[in-house]
């Protein structure tokens, strides 16, 4: 289930997207998509609205997905998001993989979007800004861990929190896609299909980040959309988490292409999963197929909306290289 910081974080977000998202993201030039995110011209033209809707959007995607805002002082965003303040970032974010692990993932867009917030007369060097950043994001998730160990006596607490993500000791039905793989599957190949299902979720930062390195708010957005999907324990939350993130983005929406359908799919299955499950565990006249088939479908549709966006983000990168073939269609060669 969602926690109660996951509905009021995504809630806060789609406000703050409500209110500054037409302006800050309405492409006034063709140049606009390939700036930094943080431009300095931009910045200023916008009065600082732009600069407090992306730092406000950094926090809520390091952290509030997680339900860990409740946990971060609601301070005034000018103050504590000036460009360059990697540190509250990084603290939630290493918050927020202590509670829930998967977020570590979040570590290189997350790195990306802060180097580009870094004020451009005093910006260290990549490696300079990396070095220092893992150094505090492995620090504090150290302390994080070390008065775990302080309160609870022992280090067992790490077998039985990130060891239940990683090992799925608990087959309980969820919106997730593992659960019913692995009660089908054999003991002896157990271990095997853990380390790649975990490995598939890893193997998209480096390329997202790399193939998104002039966007890097959308790779993260990105990367958090597909930990919605491939998690071992995902939740309804977690997709409205990114949704609510892909509102940020709203410049792109006319360039998708399956609006309508992923729209209706997705209200489908919203409506069908709770009947599905009703069917099999209180009525006893379904099985399990019925409520794998169902989360099969929301898995899917969360799958086509993360490659419809990136689609369009993609698609608008190439008519803002090319503007002579704005609106043409683009033929793979």
């Amino acid at each position: 289930m969602a926690s109660v910081g996951d509905c009021c974080c995504v809630g806060f977000l789609a406000s703050t997207t409500l209110e500054f998202g037409n302006e800050a993201y309405s492409r006034p030039t063709l140049k606009f998509p390939f700036q930094p995110i943080f431009d300095s011209d931009v910045y200023r033209a916008s009065d600082n609205r732009f600069h407090q809707h992306y730092c406000v959007t950094l926090d809520r995607c390091s952290s509030s997905g997680y339900g860990v805002y409740s946990l971060f002082p609601r301070v005034p965003t000018k103050k504590i998001h000036s460009p360059g303040r990697r540190g509250p970032a990084f603290v939630s974010l290493a918050m927020a993989s202590y509670l829930s692990l998967y977020p570590i993932l979040l570590f290189l867009p997350l790195l990306m979007v802060t180097y580009d917030c870094s004020n451009a007369a005093s910006k260290p060097s990549i490696q300079t800004f990396s070095i220092v950043t893992t150094v505090l994001f492995t620090s504090v998730l150290l302390i994080y861990l070390k008065l775990s160990h302080i309160l609870t006596g022992s280090w067992e607490f790490i077998a039985s929190t990130y060891g239940v993500s990683l090992l799925l000791p608990d087959l309980t039905p969820n919106v997730g896609l593992w659960w019913y793989f692995f009660i089908e599957m054999f003991d002896s190949f157990r271990a095997f299909f853990l380390c790649l299902f975990q490995l598939h979720l890893f193997i998209y930062v480096p390329g997202t980040c790399l193939r998104l390195q002039k966007q890097p708010l959308f790779a993260l957005t990105t990367l958090v959309g597909i930990i919605s999907i491939f998690k071992s324990y995902p939740a309804i939350g977690d997709t409205a988490l990114y949704l609510s993130l892909l509102a940020v983005h709203n410049h792109i929406f006319p360039l998708m292409r399956y609006t309508f359908f992923l729209a209706a799919a997705i209200l489908y299955a919203t409506f069908l999963g709770p009947a599905f499950y009703y069917l099999w565990v209180y009525a006893g006249s379904g099985n399990a197929n019925f409520f794998y088939a169902i989360t099969l479908v929301w898995s899917i549709v969360n799958a086509l909306i993360v490659a419809d966006a990136l689609y369009a983000v993609l698609r608008d990168e190439h008519e803002t290289e090319r503007p002579e073939l704005i609106g043409k269609d683009v033929v793979q060669i």
